[in-house]
């Protein structure tokens, strides 16, 4: 079963030089339960942030749906009209 986002080899460096991600790897799959946990300074917010497409990676790649976010980024999903349920804005089930 394809994964609802795959992410490969991700790396954010910002601009001061700070290295938020180092080589994530991470694949949800349809049904599946995730939490991101992590101390302060992590990368959490930077992760979930490049997945949703705010920032974008240094290196690496996010799929949403089996498409890339930065260069396909017209076949992701597109956010929802409606809140609940979601992930990054995006309606869950068309997801899946």
């Amino acid at each position: 079963m394809q994964p609802v986002v795959s992410v490969s080899h991700l790396s954010k460096t910002f601009a001061s030089g700070f290295e938020a991600l180092k080589d994530i790897n991470l694949e949800i799959r349809p049904g599946e339960i995730f939490a991101l946990l992590g101390p302060n300074g992590a990368g959490k917010t930077t992760l979930i942030s490049v997945i949703c497409g705010i920032v974008n990676p240094t290196k690496g790649e996010v799929l949403a749906g089996g498409h890339d976010i930065i260069t396909e980024y017209r076949g992701s999903p597109q956010p929802a009209k409606r809140k609940p349920p979601s992930f990054c804005g995006w309606r869950v089930a068309s997801l899946a």
